[in-house]
């Protein structure tokens, strides 16, 4: 089948990644090109900003990384969005969490703080659990 081009968002980080993410990324690249998108955006890995704690997989105390967040808004049908969050948090199983994150705007300004994401980690200690 069609495998979209894998990007990085500058200043994402792919160091000191677990390789079952490197798995998921494999996975979701097809799913991804099923729904209409020429590009697989990773949007966050293992960079400075993300917090160690409850949503720490990003980045854990030892320095590792167990997540990374996938732009969604490549596929232009919005239902598609989601049912290709679904599709391949079915393909990867319950070892991993894969959450559709909705676009965040500033309450004021209306900019927008994050865009839409597929939030995905590698969680083998709680199976089938989502964040």
């Amino acid at each position: 089948g069609t495998r979209p081009m894998i990007r990085l968002k500058p200043g994402v980080s792919l160091d000191n990644v677990h390789p079952r993410i490197f798995h998921l990324i494999a996975v979701a690249g097809p799913i991804w090109a099923k729904y209409g998108s020429t590009d697989l955006w990773i949007t966050g890995a293992n960079e400075p900003g993300h917090g160690v704690g409850s949503r720490g997989y990003h980045r854990l105390v030892d320095g590792t990384c167990r997540a990374v967040d996938v732009r969604t808004w490549t596929i232009s049908d919005p239902i598609s969005r989601r049912q290709a969050v679904d599709d391949l948090a079915a393909e990867v199983g319950s070892l991993y969490d894969v959450l559709f994150e909705e676009q965040r705007n500033d309450p004021l300004t209306g900019a927008v703080l994050r865009g839409e994401h597929a939030h995905c980690q590698y969680d083998p200690d709680r199976p089938g659990t989502v964040a």
